[in-house]
C-alpha cells in the first residue's frame, strides 16, 4: 500500500511540474509572438491610431462614469463583450478586403491568429473593464464599511453612560399622537416681569 501511495505521489508531482512547464513554454511563446508583432507594427497607420484612440476614449468614459457604480459596472460588462466579439470573429474580419487596402494600413494586420485584435483592442478593453470593476468593488466595500461604522456609532450614542445605569425606556411614538413642540422663548414682557420681581 505504501508503494502505491508513493507511486501516486510521484505521478502527481510529475503531472503538476509538467503542467507548470507547459504553461511557462506557452506563455513564453505568446510573449515572443507578441514582441515580433509589435516590432513589425507601423505605429502611424490610421488603423493603429484609430484603435489606440478608441481605447483612450473608452478609458475617458470609464473615468467620467466613476461616480456612478451601477453605470460603471454596466459599462465594464459592455467592454468585456466588446472585447470578446472581435476575438471570436477575427477570421471573418480578416476576410474583408477593405481592411487590407493601403489608405487604412500599410500591411495586413488582420492575420488568422488574431494577434492584432487581441493586443491592440481586446487586451486593453479587458484591462479597462477589470480595473473599473475592481474600483467599483473597492468603493462599494468602503461605502458598506462606512455605513456600518456610522450605525455602530449611533448605537453607542444611544446606550446609557455607565454599566449599572438602566437603559431608558423609549417607546415609539404612535402615528396619531402629535409630537411635542419645543418650549417657546419668553418674550420681552416676560423678561421685564422677571427683572421687576
Amino acid at each position: 500500500m505504501e508503494e502505491l501511495m508513493g507511486r501516486v505521489d510521484e505521478l502527481l508531482k510529475q503531472r503538476n511540474l509538467g503542467g507548470i512547464e507547459h504553461f511557462k513554454s506557452q506563455f513564453s511563446l505568446v510573449l515572443d509572438v507578441s514582441k515580433e508583432f509589435l516590432a513589425k507594427v507601423e505605429w502611424r497607420d490610421p488603423i493603429i491610431v484609430g484603435s489606440l484612440s478608441a481605447v483612450f476614449v473608452m478609458l475617458m468614459i470609464s473615468f467620467m462614469l466613476r461616480k456612478s457604480i451601477v453605470l460603471l459596472i454596466v459599462y465594464a460588462l459592455l467592454l468585456l463583450i466588446l472585447a470578446l466579439v472581435p476575438l471570436l470573429l477575427h477570421s471573418q474580419i480578416s476576410q474583408f478586403e477593405v481592411l487590407k487596402t493601403e489608405p487604412i494600413a500599410s500591411m495586413n494586420y488582420f492575420e488568422p491568429e488574431g494577434i492584432f485584435v487581441f493586443l491592440l483592442f481586446s487586451l486593453p478593453c479587458i484591462a479597462i473593464s477589470i480595473i473599473t470593476i475592481g474600483i467599483s468593488y473597492i468603493r462599494t466595500i468602503m461605502a458598506l464599511r462606512a455605513s456600518s461604522m456610522y450605525k455602530k456609532m449611533n448605537r453607542k450614542a444611544d446606550r446609557p453612560a455607565g454599566p449599572n445605569v438602566p437603559a431608558p425606556d423609549k417607546a415609539p411614538a404612535a402615528a396619531d399622537e402629535p409630537t411635542p413642540s419645543p418650549p417657546k422663548k419668553a418674550g420681552k414682557k416676560a423678561k421685564r416681569a422677571k427683572k421687576v420681581d
